[in-house]
């Protein structure tokens, strides 16, 4: 008997699953970040913008991080901020705007319409005098 399995080669050792998981963590531990790369390098990530922009994202990064304290969401957060609250004073400062117009129109109006008056007044009054 011990001939036939001298023959057939030592019989496979049986692995527990603790065993297996350790062996393929190790293979992925060992594999995962060439793989990584490769995938990097042959499909580069671009952004659809001209390259004088490019060169200018990380300047932009660079002041959101600023604007943030170091924290980029922080610092975009405080942008959109600054911009609903700029967008709130443009549109009351154009209604403020449109009423002062307005009022500048009514205030002539009113004045012309006095202006006329007092001609007009003038007009009958002074024959019947004379």
């Amino acid at each position: 008997m011990e001939g036939k399995d001298s023959e057939r080669g030592a019989a496979p050792q049986r692995m527990t699953p603790s065993e297996i998981n350790a062996m393929v963590a190790e293979a992925i531990r060992v594999t995962l970040p060439d793989a990584l790369a490769a995938a990097l390098r042959q499909h580069q990530c671009r952004l659809d913008i001209p390259d004088d922009a490019a060169e200018e994202v990380s300047h932009v990064m660079g002041m959101l991080k600023d604007v943030g304290g170091g924290d980029y969401a922080r610092g975009i957060e405080s942008v959109r901020e600054n911009h609903k609250w700029l967008r709130n004073l443009r549109e009351k400062s154009n209604k403020l705007t449109m009423a002062a117009i307005l009022m500048i129109l009514a205030a002539l109006v009113t004045g012309s319409i006095a202006a006329l008056w007092q001609g007009i007044k003038f007009a009958i009054v002074a024959p019947i005098k004379h």
